[in-house]
């Protein structure tokens, strides 16, 4: 009950002030961190942040969905919802063999099958997309009344309802890799297939491209999209924010970013990703932190093309900047948006500047219809 009304006041004491800090922001009175950011952008990005920072405190989580239930067709709005089987004892090759983390009997999928008029899939026909949401792990849905629907909604496909925590890695890798193998049996050809990934769940898309290449069982996939990918629970690099041990922590620039650095949180999050049997050496692991510092020669070889999106104004750019800086040292395909005053994942925020937002879109379409014109797709 006690629990209840902690976070019932606190939620209260983060709404009330928003009208004023809108006020003020207009007023000139409390600075812009950015000078190209609304008064209403200001203020809701404050709020995010304070109702970021009760979630970690309060270990809330939202917008979560049992992985195996199976939705009602009369709560879907835009997508039906399918089953594909998940991988065989016999397809856990490589770093998806665990003995303690076994795969699920079947993965769900949302297939968004009505297109926008504006979509970026229709103006690149020809590709399949396989999305993976972000949320640390911890929060979101591949259901299209998720926040994060905004982005498959202009997109793609198919969205992987993956395994959040406590099911550690290579859990939510697993499921991936298995609506990847099934798509191909179906007889799409991987190099129709663009792996499209924000925040964590972008880092779950490089460590499925990584594990493809790494194996060779199967054709690389035509494209990798990386929108603000981050690494396990809110660092590009979990060894960034925890670099000697789970005892130190080093905070990340941007604080205005609606991100938060909760030390707390993060260590618990980070360890109970990596499950009990794993040690702290493993985040280096490039399947967890893929442009961990000294990062191997030829880690992102013979990687498929890569485009990622981010902004300066993001708690993680200096990892992201590391990321692309790795994939560009090996001479990989990559094409790099990086939004100026952009704060992470802007894409899933709805009162981020839509003039932005189409100039991001714009740009991936431009990427898309290169790589058709390449004879990708």
């Amino acid at each position: 009950m006690l629990y209840y009304l902690f976070v019932a006041l606190r939620l209260l004491s983060t709404l009330l002030p928003l009208p004023l800090l809108t006020l003020l922001y207009a007023l000139r009175i409390k600075r812009r961190p950015r000078p190209s950011w609304s008064s209403p952008q200001c203020a809701l990005l404050d709020f995010n942040r304070r109702v970021a920072g009760l979630v970690d405190i309060a270990g809330m989580r939202w917008e979560v969905r049992d992985p195996s239930a199976e939705p009602s067709p009369r709560e879907l709005r835009e997508t039906s919802f399918e089953r594909v089987d998940g991988l065989s004892r016999e397809e856990l090759v490589g770093v998806l063999r665990d003995d303690n983390v076994g795969p699920t009997n079947a993965v769900g999928c949302f297939v968004w099958e009505r297109r926008r008029n504006d979509s970026v899939e229709q103006l690149a026909e020809g590709f399949v997309g396989i999305y993976a949401h972000g949320g640390l792990y911890l929060y979101f849905s591949a259901h299209d009344s998720s926040a994060t629907s905004a982005i498959p909604r202009y997109l793609m496909k198919v969205a992987v309802e993956y395994r959040l925590l406590p099911a550690p890695f290579p859990a939510a890798l697993q499921d991936v890799a298995a609506v990847f193998v099934r798509l191909i049996q179906l007889v799409v050809p991987a190099d129709r297939i663009i792996l499209i990934g924000d925040s964590t769940g972008g880092n779950i898309m490089l460590a499925l491209a990584r594990w493809i290449r790494d194996e060779g069982l199967l054709r690389q996939p035509a494209g990798v999209l990386l929108l603000s990918a981050t690494d396990p629970l809110n660092s590009q690099l979990p060894a960034y924010s925890f670099r000697t041990s789970f005892k130190s922590f080093k905070p990340h620039p941007h604080p205005k970013d609606y991100l938060t650095d909760h030390p707390p949180a993060y260590r618990h999050n980070v360890q109970s990703f990596l499950g009990a049997h794993r040690p702290h050496s493993f985040l280096r692991h490039p399947y967890i932190s893929p442009s961990a510092t000294p990062v191997p020669d030829e880690s992102f070889k013979s990687f498929p093309p890569v485009f990622v999106q981010y902004g300066d104004a993001e708690r993680l750019e200096e990892e992201i900047d590391q990321l692309v800086a790795a994939v560009r040292q090996v001479e990989a395909s990559v094409e790099v948006e990086k939004t100026v005053d952009g704060v992470h994942d802007l894409l899933i925020l709805l009162f981020w500047d839509s003039g932005v937002k189409k100039k991001i879109y714009k740009r991936i379409e431009e990427w898309l219809r290169e790589l058709k014109s390449s004879g990708q797709g």
